[in-house]
């Protein structure tokens, strides 16, 4: 995660800086390959890890949630002063205790809560992979909605691909497969060479896009990548 890679880098001039890393690291699902540096950051502060295996569960997790909140509900302005809160915190519980924050994350879990409802209603499964095609209102909600549901114990373990109209001719792809072997950049690659679109990413979180007249062939392509899941 970048923000443990400019901590690693500066760490010299900016070592009381380590909690705002590790936000940034949990944030990016960086947290189990790098549990020893967050264990070691939450002792220092008395924080405690629960025990999701990529460190979620924690006052760190919630910081992230928090800040990524900001930018669901208000796009890049949110994200801005996100990072405008965190730069002026001289502490996670500055962070965790701002009221801008705090009622951004109350109204984004608000809305997650009713989507993930009518995913769990209206996703359409095929093995181990759910196709799901969001509301185009909610476009906003996309990337934080498909990361976690890839973490509830209900779909860990699955392919979950969120096809969402942006546009009359446009349709976002968001994918996620925590706890499956895969290569999803891979699989899109081989699709792209058989139907036009673009994406990419990493190998457990990737995005793309189609156009909207093609989801029905993606969806096709896509299942005979994915045919050889366990």
């Amino acid at each position: 995660p970048c923000s443990l890679l400019i901590y690693r880098i500066f760490e010299q001039e900016i070592k009381e800086l380590d909690w705002a890393s590790v936000i940034g690291l949990v944030g990016d699902s960086g947290g189990k390959e790098n549990s020893d540096f967050v264990k070691k950051t939450a002792e220092k502060y008395g924080i405690k890890i629960g025990t999701d295996e990529f460190m979620y569960d924690n006052d760190f997790g919630k910081a992230a949630g928090m800040i990524g909140a900001m930018t669901t509900l208000y796009n890049r302005e949110g994200a801005d002063e996100a990072l405008g809160i965190l730069i002026n915190s001289n502490s996670i519980s500055e962070v965790l205790g701002n009221q801008k924050l705090v009622f951004a994350d109350k109204k984004v879990r608000e809305e997650l809560e009713k989507l993930k409802k009518d995913f769990k209603e209206n996703a359409q499964k095929n093995g181990k992979v759910y196709f799901y095609e969001l509301d185009q209102k909610k476009k906003r909600y996309s990337s934080t909605l498909v990361t976690e549901l890839s973490f509830d114990k209900e779909y860990y373990g699955n392919v979950l691909v969120f096809m969402t109209k942006i546009n009359a001719r446009t349709v976002r792809l968001n994918l996620r497969a925590n706890g499956v072997e895969i290569k999803l950049p891979v699989m899109l690659n081989n699709i792209f060479k058989k139907m036009k679109g673009e994406g990419g990413g990493h190998d457990k979180a990737s995005g793309g896009s189609i156009d909207y007249k093609d989801r029905e062939k993606f969806k096709k392509l896509f299942l005979e990548e994915a045919s050889n899941l366990k």
